[in-house]
Parts: structure tokens; C-alpha cells; sequence
């Protein structure tokens, strides 16, 4: 029993570094793949991060760094977590732990020679792979690396980016298969992304349509009851009995700032905050219907895929783009903090940090 300290387990920890991380994780994920028969058809990449409560001014643990935190904990210092994922099991075969303020393209091109390996030496040469990863992690360095590695793949380009395919109509779109996308309609067209020609499918779905307009309606009552507000706040300092500390320009346009942060907020209201002749700032906002009609007729609903999969047909590759649902399901296990818990980690060091992130995707590939 006395070996069962901390001390003892960090002891432990210690004799297991980077490299060797690497060779155990390829050797289980084989035998995993092997014996277990999983199908490695359809592989997901993607990346996460976890909030840790390691000290500000602790400088010997790099890993850990202030970013944006996919849990809302932007406070504190984060990890990031890349994994590749099966769509048959959730079953992780590949992972990667790096700073906390990386951004996801650059994680994916750091990690893509590794990845390319990993796959090539599970399929046994034989490959018929297709890659799933989302837009955060394009770029022309990324999609050449794709192409040069030993699978093909499907991912997903940033509307904003891509005006004239948002201007498509749903009239132009076809229904695709009833009995396996419900709802959907497709619009198949050749366009080129960094530079080289790809297979595009802009798609509308009328269930993501609804669940993007209810949210909008929401935040815009939010918005309009939060301006009203405002607006009485500055009147009630215009009168001569009017108490308490005057509002400045520059406080008064902040607030509105403030309130109108948000997606799509500022495209959907028009604000503009004024100093009247007693030096009181004066508010004067609408809502733009306009902006909100044109939001309706492009955005709302719609999903832009792109892939190297010229044969497939419209339902194979939204399918497969649907499955990166699958890493996701792994990052939410990985969350909850009664089973498979990342959180808390307890240790302070790089390399004791990589090992943690290592024993916890062991457990979700064990349980998976």
C-alpha cells in the first residue's frame, strides 16, 4: 500500500515521454483495429480543450495557455486535445495534446506527416479512407497535406467566405433520399478551394433552418428589450430632477457594444448613440428587416461541404460529413466529470500533462 502515492504515480509518470506515447498509442490502436474488426471507412478528426486551474504564473507547464475556451472558462488556462476517431465505435486511434492557444489549422498541419502514418500502417496498405474534419481546420497547407496522405476526404467551407453559393436558392436544390436525410436538399456543383477543383454540395436543412431561426428570434428579443431599456435609462437623465451620475458618450456607445455582441446582432439592428445639446447621450436603434429577409433567404439552414469524393453521390457525402457527430460524442464523455473525466488533472509539468491526456483516451478507447 505504500506504494499507491502520488509520489510513487508521478514516479511513473515519469519513464513514459513523448516518442514512447506515440508507439504504445499505434500498438493498441492495431490490435484494437484488428482484433476487433473496426472499420476505418470513415475516420474524424477534430480538436477540443479542457480548462485546467494550473497557476498564472507558473512558466514551467507550456501546454497550458489562455485561449478560447469551448467551455466558457476563457478565465483560466487551457489544453488542447486533437483526436481521430472512428465512425464505427466512437474508437479513438490517434491523439495529440498542445498548447492551449493554438488554433485548430495549425494543430492539423503540425500533426498531418503523423496522421498519414498512423493510417497508413492500420489499413495495411490497403486504403480506402476518407478523412472528416471540419472548417476550423482548413487551410491550403492543410488540404495539400491531405492530399498528399493516403486517404481522401469530406469537410465543410465558412459560408461568409463563399457569397455567390450562399445566393444559390432552395428552389434550385434537389430532395435527397427521404428514408436516410429527411429534410435535406442539395445543390451539386464544381468549385475551386485552394486552388484545385473540388466537388461541392451546398445543402439546406429544414430542421436546422427552424432550430437557427428560433434561436435568432430569442437573442433579437433579448436585444430589442435590452435597447429599450437603455433608451429610457439615458431619457430619465434629461430632465432637470433627473439623480445619480450622468452617462457619457463613450459609456453609453460601450453598452451598446456590449449589447449587440453577438452573431449576426450588429448585421440585424442599427444603433447610433448621439450627445444632445445638455450633453446627455441620446440612443436611436432599429431593427433591420432587410438584413433579416436576406439572412433568411441565404444563410439560414444551410451547410457547405466540400470533397475529393467525385463518385459519391449527395447522400453518401452528407452522411459522412454527418458522422463527425462521433468525435463529438468522444469530447462530451471526455467532459463529464463522473465518467472518463479529463478534469482534474493534478499535475503541473508538460510531460506529466501528456501522459494524462494519454491514460484518458486509453480509457475512452477501453470503453469504446
Amino acid at each position: 500500500s505504500s506504494q499507491l502515492s502520488s509520489q510513487r504515480f508521478w514516479d511513473n509518470m515519469n519513464r513514459v515521454n513523448q516518442p514512447e506515447i506515440g508507439k504504445i498509442e499505434a500498438d493498441i490502436s492495431a490490435v484494437a483495429v484488428s482484433r476487433f474488426g473496426l472499420d476505418l471507412k470513415c475516420l474524424l478528426f477534430d480538436a477540443t480543450n479542457f480548462f485546467t486551474f494550473i497557476d498564472s504564473f507558473n512558466d514551467r507547464a507550456k501546454l497550458p495557455q489562455r485561449g478560447h475556451g469551448k467551455e466558457g472558462r476563457d478565465n483560466l488556462r487551457i489544453i488542447g486535445l486533437a483526436l481521430l476517431v472512428t465512425s464505427d465505435g466512437d474508437v479513438p486511434l490517434f491523439h495529440c495534446t498542445y498548447a492551449g492557444n493554438q488554433h485548430d489549422s495549425v494543430t492539423f498541419s503540425s500533426v498531418a506527416e503523423d496522421l498519414a502514418d498512423r493510417c497508413r500502417k492500420l489499413s495495411e496498405g490497403v486504403c480506402d479512407i476518407t478523412l472528416v474534419f471540419d472548417k476550423g481546420n482548413n487551410s491550403k497547407e492543410n488540404l495539400d497535406a491531405v492530399n498528399a496522405g493516403p486517404y481522401h476526404f469530406v469537410g465543410s467551407l465558412v459560408p461568409s467566405q463563399h457569397p455567390q453559393l450562399l445566393r444559390i436558392s432552395r428552389d434550385e436544390m434537389h430532395r435527397l433520399d427521404k428514408s436516410l436525410l429527411p429534410s435535406v436538399w442539395s445543390y451539386r456543383t464544381q468549385k475551386e478551394v485552394f486552388g484545385i477543383p473540388r466537388t461541392v454540395l451546398v445543402t439546406y436543412n429544414r430542421e436546422l433552418y427552424r432550430a437557427q431561426v428560433k434561436t435568432l428570434r430569442r437573442e433579437i428579443a433579448k436585444r430589442r428589450r435590452k435597447l429599450q431599456q437603455l433608451q429610457l435609462s439615458l431619457q430619465r437623465h434629461r430632465g432637470p430632477n433627473s439623480r445619480g451620475k450622468k452617462p457619457t458618450l463613450q459609456g453609453s456607445r460601450n453598452r451598446v457594444q456590449s449589447i449587440l455582441a453577438g452573431r449576426h446582432m450588429t448585421q440585424l439592428f442599427s444603433a447610433k448613440v448621439i450627445l444632445g445639446k445638455d450633453q446627455i447621450p441620446r440612443l436611436r436603434w432599429a431593427f433591420r428587416d432587410r438584413e433579416w429577409n436576406r439572412l433568411d433567404r441565404t444563410l439560414l439552414g444551410k451547410t457547405i461541404l466540400f470533397t475529393d469524393r467525385e463518385k459519391w453521390s449527395d447522400e453518401q457525402i452528407v452522411l459522412a460529413y454527418r458522422s463527425q457527430s462521433h468525435v463529438e460524442a468522444a469530447f462530451r464523455r471526455m467532459k463529464d466529470p463522473r465518467f472518463l473525466a479529463f478534469r482534474p488533472t493534478h499535475h503541473w509539468t508538460d510531460q506529466k500533462l501528456r501522459v494524462h491526456a494519454f491514460y484518458c483516451v486509453l480509457a475512452l478507447m477501453i470503453t469504446s
